[in-house]
């Protein structure tokens, strides 16, 4: 499938679905490869899901109906958890982003990973690690690769969130994704030899 062709199969995927299961199959029953349903389920979220600029409230209750992983209770995992409250309001911040594209991933038989980290903005790297984002990783083809969807999607202005596709996020070499996402987990660099955070302080934004 072209990517012309591609882009016009997933922008037609109607954004009143709500299950992520039927989603995630509905946006990929085009696609032959892995590739193709990575590609459509990121484009997906991208053309769909707006950044959440205002912040919600939530109880204590609810944060822990949602984040609870208590085994003993019948709950659907939170990555699907959290999948169906961004589907419903249509919005997310960073960690609702990343984990409605690994529960999607998941439906549509592809493996990715929610990653938490380090992301540098407009200023540079501290020596002091604090995680401050969330993206992904995915496996295609039996190598992993990295993505974030959150970024590829838009920015902000004067507290507006401006939609604008950054195809740069998609499937970012390793080397250069590590120029501003930093993760809790160095392996998750997919880099041989990872540079520390001071390291990273000194390289060019």
């Amino acid at each position: 499938m072209g990517s012309s062709q591609q882009v016009s199969s997933v922008k037609i995927v109607p954004q009143s679905l709500k299950d992520p299961k039927t989603l995630a199959l509905k946006i990929t029953s085009t696609c032959t490869t892995e590739l193709e349903k990575v590609r459509s389920i990121f484009y997906w979220i991208t053309e769909n899901i707006s950044y959440k600029v205002k912040p919600t409230y939530w109880s204590a209750a609810q944060i822990k109906a949602l984040y609870d992983d208590d085994t003993s209770l019948t709950l659907k995992p939170i990555n699907e958890r959290v999948a169906e409250n961004v589907l419903r309001s249509n919005s997310a911040v960073c960690d609702g982003y990343a984990r409605l594209f690994a529960t999607l991933c998941y439906f549509a038989n592809i493996r990715a990973e929610v990653i938490t980290g380090y992301a540098r903005f407009n200023s540079p790297a501290t020596s002091t690690f604090k995680s401050n984002h969330s993206w992904n990783a995915v496996r295609i083809d039996s190598a992993w690769h990295l993505l974030d969807v959150t970024w590829a999607s838009g920015y902000i202005a004067a507290g507006e969130f401006v939609r604008r596709y950054n195809s740069y996020y998609f499937l970012t070499p390793p080397q250069q994704f590590i120029h501003d996402h930093y993760p809790e987990n160095l392996e998750w660099t997919l880099l041989s030899s990872p540079p520390t955070l001071k390291e990273l302080d000194h390289t060019p934004f």
